[in-house]
């Protein structure tokens, strides 16, 4: 493997419980750790322009089960957020880093919560941009919930991905909707996300992450993971995000003092677009 400059990343694998694992770092190797968890559909591209902003630290950040390089899970499996968390323990494991900071976007960052509630003696700091848990449900749709996840599973698992002509107009899927990206950023998960087959482009991802999740965590699940939460907490949302969450965000937020809230400029992908530079200044000054 090459060994280039700080600011570009090196390509790394892992393998956890049986599946194989892509992964970018970033930085110093002697840096001080972190492990950065994209969100939903996106790649560990989504970390391109932030990462090499984050002076002092190593980010290593994977391709999450299903995303781009990495391993879909198998075909019996879903993807529920709390599996993440006993494989992402596995990187961290293998990287051989006892303590790490979790930095999280969107899904990433709900997965991150869990993750540092429940081994507060590995995660020394959490960020989270634009989320801090997951979509919640209540224990009475639960029978509801996990009829719909296993029609999904049956579904998506013989979907086949939307075929695009060329590699632009791959690209050109991520540029409008709710939640558009910038050209820029577009590309650099592009670069990554997809993949050309004989008869056109298609964005990697397994199918299934379309589908619902077998189990919503509840109100009372949320409050427990987040007054667990034992280390320095920043959140920081996007000003002009469309996530509608931000009222629940700010109620579970005021359940432990640990947790600060900042609001910055940009959208949901606030470190990929013009929210980047007041991103990551917060964020190296909460790393300190």
């Amino acid at each position: 493997m090459n060994n280039p400059s700080a600011n570009d990343p090196r390509e790394l694998t892992f393998r956890v419980f049986g599946k194989e694992f892509a992964a970018r770092s970033w930085g110093n190797p002697t840096g001080k750790p972190v492990l950065a968890l994209h969100g939903w559909r996106d790649n560990c591209a989504s970390f391109d322009f932030l990462a090499p902003l984050l002076d002092e630290c190593q980010v290593v950040a994977p391709d999450l089960a299903g995303h781009g390089l990495s391993d879909s899970r198998s075909a019996d499996a879903a993807y529920n957020i709390w599996q993440d968390v006993g494989e992402l323990c596995g990187i961290a494991d293998q990287l051989g880093w006892q303590q790490f900071t979790l930095l999280g976007h969107s899904r990433g960052a709900a997965v991150a919560t869990l993750m540092a509630a429940s081994h507060q003696q590995r995660v020394t700091g959490l960020i989270l941009l634009d989320a801090l848990f997951a979509a919640l449900g209540s224990s009475e749709n639960a029978p509801l919930q996990l009829a719909q996840s296993i029609r999904d599973r049956v579904q998506l698992s013989a979907r086949q991905p939307r075929l695009f002509a060329s590699f632009e107009e791959a690209v050109e899927a991520r540029l409008s909707g709710s939640l558009a990206l910038p050209t820029a950023a577009a590309q650099a998960l592009a670069a990554r996300g997809v993949e050309q087959l004989a008869d056109g482009f298609v964005w990697r991802g397994d199918p299934r992450l379309s589908g619902a999740s077998e189990v919503k965590l509840t109100w009372q699940h949320a409050e427990a993971f987040v007054r667990a939460l034992a280390c320095p907490v920043l959140v920081l949302l996007g000003a002009e995000s469309i996530i509608n969450r931000v009222d629940d965000i700010r109620r579970l937020a005021l359940l432990n003092e640990r947790v600060r809230i900042e609001t910055v400029p940009g959208g949901h992908h606030l470190h990929m677009d013009h929210g980047l530079a007041e991103t990551a200044r917060l964020i190296g000054e909460f790393l300190g």
